[in-house]
């Protein structure tokens, strides 16, 4: 399960981890579950008792070296029953999200503009490029300006140069992210004719913006 960097502080998130971990690996260590759930060993050696209190973990062993946990019926059961509260609220918010970004794939479709470059890699990019191709925007790829990104890959794309833009075809450029997107435009308006758009928050909700070029400022 992938760690959230949201839900870490919550009892019920640190209880998920814990049977996680021990429903895949009876012999972990409460260091290993440590490290999982971002809290201190005494902090763990208290979940799990509080665990085994309630019936759902069952802990043999008489030393740390051959100590191992497993879950009783009531243990999965437990497992189940949060990971399933888990995806709701993770659904939750994503269909929030995805309220948010209606006027960015209702602009793009308005303006034929079918295929789509991602500029950004980060989070805002990988929530973008599953919420814009669910709704029919085609993505062809990202571009990123950070060499320890460059080369990797976010789902079946690996992450390009701004200098690879000659290699990819794509009708507009779209900037995913809110802080830096000003500046990230001013950098690569200049290497395409094509249009580029950026994000831009109004009362919560994720708009575009096309950037204007100098020529075209100028001439009005």
């Amino acid at each position: 399960m992938e760690k959230p960097r949201f839900f870490k502080t919550m009892p019920d998130y640190k209880e998920l981890v814990i049977l996680s971990e021990i429903d895949e690996n009876s012999k972990t260590t409460q260091k290993e579950i440590a490290m999982k759930c971002d809290i201190t060993p005494p902090m763990v050696n208290k979940y799990l008792a509080i665990l085994e209190s309630k019936g759902e973990i069952e802990i043999k062993g008489t030393t740390t070296r051959n100590t191992t946990y497993h879950l009783t019926p009531e243990g999965k059961n437990k497992l189940m029953i949060l990971n399933i509260s888990y995806s709701r609220e993770i659904l939750t918010m994503y269909k929030a999200s995805e309220k948010n970004f209606e006027p960015v794939w209702n602009h793009l479709i308005s303006k034929r503009l079918k295929k789509i470059l991602l500029f950004g890699a980060g989070d805002i990019g990988e929530m973008a490029l599953e919420i814009m191709e669910s709704h029919g925007i085609k993505i062809t790829g990202f571009i990123d300006e950070n060499s320890e990104r460059i080369g990797n890959k976010i789902q079946r794309f690996t992450i390009k140069s701004v200098n690879d833009l000659n290699e990819i075809d794509f009708d507009a450029i779209v900037i995913t992210s809110y802080r830096h997107g000003v500046e990230m435009a001013n950098r690569i308006i200049s290497k395409t004719e094509k249009p580029v758009f950026i994000f831009f928050l109004e009362n919560g909700v994720t708009y575009f913006k096309l950037v204007e070029r100098a020529n075209k400022r100028e001439g009005n």
